[in-house]
């Protein structure tokens, strides 16, 4: 948390070059609990349709039901009409790399814009 927005950025701090973006902080978060993700960093600052789920097919995460999920899973939100966004779970909302605070923060979601969840294959079913 608090680490800097920067597209396509892998690498968490505060620093000039550092910052993480959604699929950055799901990565890094992978790595912190031993489930080493591939990457796909092959998607614009606003992922066109199927590019964010083809990226957790990629990565290897497993899908899970939408009412299945709990804290330390992954789900992609449609802000708008086509997934554009990941954020990770947690038990009082979600955390996520919000371009607009230009940081990692935690805060509430509105469950009716998560199109699809997935866990780290590392916590299984």
């Amino acid at each position: 948390m608090g680490s800097l927005f920067r597209h396509q950025g892998r690498i968490p701090g505060k620093k000039a070059g550092e910052g993480l973006d959604c699929v950055g902080l799901v990565l890094f978060v992978g790595r912190q609990i031993g489930c080493i993700l591939r990457d796909n960093p092959a998607y614009t600052a606003l992922p066109g349709r199927g590019q964010l789920e083809s990226a957790a097919r990629t990565a290897g995460l497993l899908p899970v039901a939408k009412d299945a999920g709990k804290p330390g899973d992954i789900f992609l939100i449609r802000p708008r009409r086509i997934i554009q966004h990941a954020a990770i779970l947690t038990d009082r909302g979600m955390v996520h790399a919000d371009a607009r605070r230009g940081a990692v923060v935690e805060q509430g979601y509105n469950p009716d814009r998560i199109a699809s969840i997935y866990r780290f294959p590392i916590l299984g079913d």
